[in-house]
């Protein structure tokens, strides 16, 4: 490895400490502490393919291989957190997000027919849960002058759904 590969890798594995240390005894914890190891393994796969009989690890390959570890760490804990649930009730939470995510603003019919199928309590629990928490918000749509029912409430998310603490860091890391 190159003197200047070294004092990048070695930037690298100090920012990865900071990320570790922040999500420290969180299920996140365990795939950022082999982002170092994935990146070093990387650039040496790199550096072989460069120069099979005299492979030079340079600051090339380090910054390449940890590009691409920082990436894959990060569509990990994305999709983790955006498609992995603890409980049915979380399932239903991320289910929820999901959905208007992709359609808002949706009212409950549309979410019914996106695949939310919930009774009327679960329904208002789940969206009580994400609005108290700040992840949706509730628009009320304009007033109706026509026959029928009025349109009820619409949701829309209050960020994106791509927020993640852990993608706070990974930009440090």
């Amino acid at each position: 490895m190159t003197e200047a590969a070294i004092a990048l890798h070695d930037r690298k594995l100090s920012e990865e400490d900071a990320w570790a240390r922040r999500v420290a005894g969180t299920p996140q914890a365990a795939i950022v502490n082999r982002l170092g190891e994935n990146a070093s393994k990387l650039a040496l796969i790199c550096a072989i393919s460069r120069s099979p009989v005299h492979p030079q690890i340079h600051e090339a390959e380090v910054a390449w291989g940890w590009a691409l570890a920082e990436h894959c760490t990060r569509t990990i804990l994305r999709d983790a957190e955006r498609f992995l649930a603890d409980s049915e009730f979380e399932a239903r939470l991320n289910k929820a997000i999901n959905i208007i995510g992709k359609h808002g603003p949706c009212s409950r019919r549309v979410m019914f027919h996106k695949g939310l199928k919930l009774a009327e309590r679960e329904f208002r629990d789940v969206i009580n849960a994400l609005v108290t928490h700040g992840v949706i918000i509730e628009v009320q749509p304009p007033a109706s002058s026509g026959a029928g029912r009025p349109p009820g409430p619409r949701y829309v998310l209050a960020q994106s759904s791509g927020e993640l603490p852990a993608e706070e860091g990974a930009g440090d890391a």
